[in-house]
């Protein structure tokens, strides 16, 4: 009976499943039973970690970004030029680059998101080496432990025949070599000047658009002697970065 029990049936998030998770594996893991219930202990934990990847598959899944048609990027590209286009002044490259030269402002000034190379090892990815943000390296860590209690769940040799050689111990390396990963940034090509006012969205104020490319994890750099978004791309028109304005369109929560 014990095992036709849906133990994730209430989450709706994956650190809900996560928590969860732990929780099961400290109350049925088969080592924290006396020899006569190992048995028993092991079905229920075989069924929890079937459960485990199906709840974890559904919230990845509903969580996906929408698919948006290109009639809809139009539009919604459209409107985010009509808004911005006044905020983003003037391309300044060649000014901030020499102010950084002589030391009038500082590279420690630019506030920009770190990114780290990282083997994957866990999930679809497996077997390639993919650049990670902070946010997406903790996901990642918590991926990799919750594969170590997987793992923790089940004997040494089963290990081995379903994981080859992705035992316990090579995760745990893994997870402890993801502490001292380095650093790294995207290299700023452009330097545009931005109008340092707040706007309005549709009557409601909103906060400077400096520090709406900063939420989404574009460079910044804001001193005394002016306002600067670091851009990443060149070639071609600002509104062609799509991925930076279709990012700010969803915190402003307009698609």
């Amino acid at each position: 009976m014990t095992t036709q029990v849906n133990y994730f049936s209430n989450c709706t998030t994956l650190d809900e499943v996560k928590a969860i998770y732990r929780k099961l594996v400290a109350e049925f893991h088969p080592d924290r039973h006396r020899t006569d219930a190992k048995t028993q202990m092991t079905k229920i934990m075989q069924r929890i970690n079937e459960q485990y990847e199906k709840a974890k598959s559904q919230i990845e899944q509903n969580q996906e970004q929408p698919i948006y048609s290109a009639k809809d990027l139009e539009r919604c590209m459209d409107m985010m030029m009509q808004r911005f286009d006044p905020y983003i002044q003037a391309c300044q490259t060649l000014l901030v680059n020499e102010l950084l030269e002589k030391e009038v402002i500082s590279y420690e000034d630019i506030e920009r998101e770190p990114i780290f190379l990282v083997e994957i090892l866990v999930g679809e990815d497996a077997g390639c080496s993919e650049y990670l943000t902070e946010a997406t390296l903790q996901s990642y860590k918590e991926a990799v432990n919750a594969e170590i209690e997987r793992l923790d769940a089940i004997d040494t040799e089963q290990q081995i025949v379903n994981q080859g050689e992705l035992t316990m111990s090579v995760l745990q390396e893994h997870l402890e070599e993801l502490e001292y990963l380095d650093p790294e940034y995207d290299e700023i090509y452009e330097w545009w000047l931005c109008k340092n006012d707040s706007f309005e969205w549709f009557g409601i104020k909103k906060q400077y658009i400096i520090v709406l490319m900063s939420e989404v994890g574009e460079p910044v750099l804001i001193t005394d002697y002016g306002t600067w978004w670091g851009r990443t791309t060149t070639g071609q028109s600002i509104w062609a970065d799509e991925h930076v304005w279709l990012e700010i369109g969803r915190n402003l929560k307009i698609f």
